[in-house]
């Protein structure tokens, strides 16, 4: 993927020449919305296009909002779909004590631990079938805010970039953090901490692409910074549910650049599952290889 500004007014214009090599022409205002997207790459109507196709077209898209974010600064991408968002819940996340991780994952850690014993399974669907897709959810707000101190955020991730086929596993983050911690180099990218979390809440998906999302109150009246949305899993302890909650980001921020048809950065190269909807777009077309599966070995990196 490439792109280049080509002017801006009212709003930014784009040309954006994707890994088909089409180029993409697009405009879109400074919150991110599409005013104009022309292509000759592919037919005009997605009903015409296969699935990669629409995929390629919807990277084009993804990567001219990150760029114009990174270029020009402007909330183009939303929160919890901006790397360097999730790179900054990464690292409040991994600083907080034993008694913080609790009070504010606790929730989500019993709710998991319920689901797989079958002590507890509340679905947002009344009779909904329980081999459908669940995922539970927390929101993360963080202070200070991440995107105006992307440059900082930036650094760290560079920081933290390993050696191609490194593992991202969490007592590997935990280890990456300490080091980062004392880093003078950084300029202050480890100030992030958590401001508050909303209340754990479930998203079920009934595998025919209808979405039911549990009703939860916001604990703040802004856009969440990130978000963690694992499956229904088994974890032995909070500090290893802390150091999946490590990985899980990790292999969102993955998700962010894969989505965009980038390759990610050397230390977020590893599977595992990472962001929910990503994960249905690598299920859906052969674009994408499996990074959500462990199991997997990836040839793209």
């Amino acid at each position: 993927m490439d792109a280049i500004i080509t002017g801006e007014s009212k709003r930014v214009g784009l040309s954006v020449l994707d890994n088909n090599q089409v180029e993409h022409l697009i405009e879109m205002d400074e919150f991110g919305n599409i005013k104009y997207h022309d292509q000759d790459g592919y037919a005009d109507s997605p009903n015409e296009r296969t699935d990669e196709e629409n995929e390629h077209v919807n990277q084009a898209r993804r990567y001219a909002r990150y760029h114009v974010y990174r270029e020009r600064g402007y909330e183009t991408l939303e929160r919890v779909d901006n790397p360097d968002c999730i790179l900054a819940a990464m690292i409040a996340v991994g600083c907080l004590s034993g008694s913080a991780f609790e009070r504010h994952f606790g929730d989500l850690y019993d709710r998991l631990r319920e689901h797989v014993s079958g002590s507890r399974i509340d679905l947002p669907v009344d009779g909904a079938n329980p081999d459908g897709i669940v995922v539970y959810r927390k929101d993360l707000y963080l202070e200070p805010d991440p995107t105006a101190v992307q440059k900082a955020a930036r650094t760290a991730l560079t920081t933290y970039g390993a050696e191609p086929g490194d593992s991202i596993d969490g007592e590997t983050l935990t280890a990456a953090l300490e080091k980062l911690a004392t880093d003078s180099t950084l300029e202050g990218a480890l100030a992030f901490e958590i401001e508050a979390t909303s209340p754990c809440y479930a998203l079920y998906n009934d595998g025919y692409n209808n979405e039911h999302v549990e009703p939860v109150g916001q604990p703040l009246e802004r856009e969440p910074d990130a978000r963690v949305e694992p499956m229904p899993i088994s974890v032995d302890s909070l500090p290893a549910f802390q150091e999946y909650l490590l990985a899980h980001l990790a292999y969102q921020v993955r998700d962010c650049y894969v989505c965009m048809g980038v390759t990610p950065p050397a230390g977020f190269r590893d599977t595992g599952y990472g962001k929910y909807r990503c994960s249905l777009y690598q299920q859906s077309t052969d674009l994408y290889e499996n990074y959500y599966d462990e199991s997997e070995s990836i040839d793209s990196w």
